[in-house]
């Protein structure tokens, strides 16, 4: 895949969890709040050592606005509170970076 699509997936959030078993479970939803082009993208580098690494936190990336805050809307009806929580601010210029 090419550096230029990770470069348009500048929408980022951060999400903490101490159960992969949940993180798992947003990279689908990832995947469906993504809407077109290159979904896969949304979840890159949240694989389970991707997150132990990160002290139990991963970062998903979108195209849009929009996708990561339906993202983050449909999260908070799926998942229930006190098993995960955003870290940080969301920020609108964080491009994604190619798998390691």
């Amino acid at each position: 895949m090419s550096q230029d699509k990770h470069k348009e997936f500048t929408f980022s959030v951060t999400i903490h969890s101490e159960e992969y078993a949940l993180i798992s479970s947003m990279r689908g939803l990832a995947f469906y709040c993504q809407g077109e082009i290159s979904k896969q993208i949304s979840w890159g580098n949240t694989k389970e050592k991707d997150w132990a690494k990160a002290g139990r936190k991963a970062k998903f990336h979108f195209s849009r606005q929009n996708y990561r805050d339906n993202f983050i809307r449909e999260a908070q009806n799926l998942f229930r509170d006190g098993l995960w929580r955003i870290e940080g601010i969301p920020s609108n210029n964080d491009p994604a970076r190619p798998a390691d």
